[in-house]
C-alpha cells in the first residue's frame, strides 16, 4: 500500500497532475414513486479523482436510503454505487472549467422489510451503471479549493425512469 502511494505520489509530480478530494457533495436523483409522478432522491455524494491538464479521471460513490411505513408495515431502501467518471474540460475561462464526462459503474440495493415482528432484508445483486454528463467547476482560490455543480443522465437494468436525471453539487479540494 505504501509503496502504492508513493508511486502515485511520483506520477501526479512528474505528469503535472494534480489530485481531487470532493469530500461533501449531495445529489437529488428523480426516480418514479407510487403514483408515478418523478420524485427527488436526496444522496451523499463523495469522490477522489485524477485531474491531467484537460482530462479528469474520478471514483466515485453514491448513497441514500429512504423509509416508507404504514401501520405494522415498514419498508427500507439503502442503495450505494461506485462509479468510474471519465472527463474532458472542453473550454475554461478564468477560474471556471466546463466538463464533459462518461462514466461505468456498479450498484446494489438491500431491502429491509418489517410486517409486525417479522423481518426480511434482501440484497440484489451487483448491476451495472453507466451515464453521461456535464459539470461547471470553479476554483476561486488559489490554495486549492473547488466549487462544482452539474447534471446526469444514468440507465442501468432497473432504473425507472431508465433515463435518470442526477442533479449535483460539491466541494472539494485539489491538491
Amino acid at each position: 500500500m505504501f509503496k502504492s502511494l508513493i508511486l502515485l505520489f511520483f506520477f501526479v509530480q512528474t505528469s503535472h497532475a494534480s489530485i481531487q478530494v470532493w469530500p461533501l457533495g449531495a445529489g437529488a436523483r428523480f426516480e418514479r414513486d407510487e403514483n408515478q409522478s418523478l420524485a427527488p432522491r436526496i444522496t451523499q455524494r463523495f469522490a477522489v479523482g485524477l485531474n491531467m491538464k484537460s482530462i479528469q479521471v474520478e471514483i466515485a460513490s453514491d448513497q441514500f436510503s429512504s423509509k416508507s411505513s404504514e401501520g405494522n408495515v415498514s419498508i427500507k431502501r439503502q442503495y450505494q454505487d461506485f462509479t468510474l467518471w471519465l472527463g474532458h474540460q472542453f473550454h475554461q475561462w478564468s477560474q471556471v472549467q466546463f466538463l464533459a464526462a462518461g462514466g461505468l459503474g456498479q450498484y446494489q440495493e438491500t431491502i429491509k422489510t418489517r410486517v409486525g415482528a417479522l423481518n426480511d432484508e434482501s440484497t440484489s445483486n451487483t448491476k451495472i451503471l453507466t451515464g453521461v454528463g456535464l459539470e461547471l467547476r470553479y476554483k476561486p482560490f488559489d490554495f486549492g479549493l473547488l466549487i462544482s455543480s452539474g447534471a446526469r443522465i444514468l440507465w442501468a437494468e432497473n432504473f425507472d425512469p431508465n433515463l435518470q436525471p442526477d442533479l449535483f453539487v460539491r466541494l472539494g479540494f485539489e491538491f
